[in-house]
């Protein structure tokens, strides 16, 4: 195993990489169940790939596995619920039914529309950490935010996802990189994240 090649614990890879001991467990014994959504798990994966430092070549190879098991989860689950057995819909049933739902909508807007007012978006930067020591000219930021929020890196609007993903290369320049990333909602709510990257000539005691 890589990691014990370089002579590192689970807990020692926890901390220089900031990933879950739990989420590396499941990248060691190819247990995809155990991880969170594909764009996290990508991301942990390079992330992890790079600090044992394997081929390029196995990041691709992890998203095509990932991607196929994804795939059959989601034919199984189909073919789960056409097996389940059939519900006899009554008038009552649906009366019963559509009231319970305009409720909950009414409650869900109204809870949504007060959480909104009062709290900033949801902000998760899944690569790079804080801070990291870098020797290549460009560096990619993955992250995730709420769908009804705006995101700029460095005051450059960022497209998103269906799902609030978002992925943005950044050009680094040698020496240290100020990079701020920023999602602010319809009533302008913000959440900064601040992140410093230095860009290093090969010198590996370089220390932010």
């Amino acid at each position: 195993m890589a990691r014990k090649r370089k002579g590192v614990s689970l807990s020692e890879a926890e901390m220089q990489t900031k990933i879950h001991e739990k989420f590396l467990k499941a990248i060691e014994m190819d247990n995809f169940g155990m991880l969170p959504a594909e764009v996290y798990a990508n991301g942990y994966f390079k992330k992890y790939a790079e600090f044992l430092n394997l081929k390029p070549g196995i990041v691709p190879e992890f998203k095509n596995e990932f991607g196929l098991w994804r795939k059959k989860e989601s034919r199984l689950l189909i073919g789960n619920r056409l097996k389940e057995p059939k519900i006899i819909i009554t008038p009552k049933i649906i009366l019963g039914f559509s009231s319970f739902i305009m409720v909950g909508a009414i409650v869900g807007y109204i809870y949504l529309q007060i959480s909104t007012l009062t709290s900033p978006p949801n902000l998760d930067i899944v690569l790079p950490s804080g801070k990291e020591v870098v020797q290549v000219d460009v560096i990619e930021i993955i992250g995730k935010v709420d769908q009804n929020a705006k995101i700029s890196i460095n005051d450059e609007s960022i497209a998103l996802s269906g799902g609030g993903e978002f992925s943005q290369q950044v050009k680094l320049t040698d020496g240290v990189n100020n990079i701020q990333i920023i999602a602010e909602n319809r009533f302008s709510k913000k959440t900064i994240r601040n992140l410093q990257i230095l860009k290093s000539r090969g010198d590996t005691n370089t220390r932010i």
